[in-house]
């Protein structure tokens, strides 16, 4: 299994959120590596310099908050090509316990209680994760839950704050320095140091409604790079087959052993329903996965009806 490798960046804490479900997205196309934050494109200064107004807006928009209300958050997350065409299209749900990614193809992938479960509609495929460090799921899901509190650091240029209404709207920009330039092309072509990237957040009687994106060029062109869309109790479910999964009173069950030997020997046991697959998501220094205790025969299949024992060892 290939490690997973995360596309988390963003414009904003708000969209930590949002590129948790980006590198839902890359797991989809079967990457997967544990978690791992990245500097946001643009130069923020100490939280403490927030404006009051932009922390009652956090406040208010802190997901502990739009559940009290409502029964989930949708957080839908679209990014353009140079030709403006939608190259990514998924939408996030996040609810009191769980949390889910739909992509526009149908995957799917759900979080509840330290498991990951995902449907592929190609395979017609529904399966499990298990990590090395199962401490790693559970600091995914408090990581989702806690960074949706929209956070609105000052930026290298002040933030602007204009009425329109009774909607707020919220301009933030800077210019793209040359230490944030790989960082922004290495997602999207055609943007140079010196490009001011803007970024517009829509709020409605206090809450965010949506965000949009982009860059103007210097010539004076612009360039848009993508969207948020955010929606109350969306109403919005998994497929079925994966909550049939996570309910099921016929477990499935995977003992992971790690480093047997060694100072840093672990067990990891996780379980599901049956007739999932257990994929796994292996940390920095372990490569394959074994039916043996040597580690020295890989595992190429699983009995999807069948308990599962497995072991990794670090690579060396």
């Amino acid at each position: 299994m290939e490690n997973w490798k995360k596309y988390l960046f963003g414009s904003a804490t708000l969209l930590l959120l949002i590129f948790a479900g980006a590198a839902a997205y890359s797991y989809f196309n079967q990457t997967p590596i544990p978690i791992a934050v990245t500097a946001d494109p643009v130069e923020r200064k100490r939280i403490e310099e927030r404006s009051e107004e932009l922390k009652e807006f956090e406040s208010a928009n802190a997901l502990s908050e739009l559940l009290k209300d409502n029964t989930d958050v949708t957080y839908q997350y679209i990014s353009y090509d140079d030709n403006g065409e939608a190259v990514t299209d998924f939408i996030v749900v996040a609810g009191a316990d769980s949390v889910f990614y739909i992509d526009n193809k149908g995957r799917t992938e759900y979080l509840s209680g330290g498991r990951w479960i995902g449907y592929d509609p190609e395979e017609n495929n529904i399966y499990t994760m298990v990590c090395a460090d199962k401490g790693s799921y559970d600091a995914e899901f408090e990581y989702l839950r806690d960074s949706a509190t929209l956070y609105f650091d000052d930026l290298t240029v002040t933030d602007s704050i204009g009425k329109n209404g009774g909607e707020v709207i919220i301009t933030r920009s800077c210019e793209i320095a040359d230490e944030t330039q790989p960082l922004l092309s290495s997602r999207w072509e055609g943007i140079e140091s010196g490009d001011k990237y803007v970024d517009t957040y829509t709020f409605s009687d206090g809450l965010f409604r949506e965000e949009r994106y982009g860059v103007i060029k210097q010539d004076g062109s612009t360039k848009e790079l993508g969207r948020v869309v955010m929606t109350l109790s969306s109403g919005l479910e998994p497929d079925p087959g994966i909550l049939d999964v996570v309910n099921s009173e016929d477990q499935r069950t995977v003992i992971l052993h790690a480093d047997i030997g060694t100072n840093e020997e672990r067990v990891i046991t996780a379980a599901t329903g049956v007739g999932t697959e257990f994929l796994f998501a292996l940390p920095a220094g372990y490569e394959n996965v074994y039916e043996d205790k040597e580690c020295k025969i890989k595992l190429e299949h699983q009995d999807v009806y069948e308990d599962l024992e497995a072991y990794i060892y670090q690579t060396k």
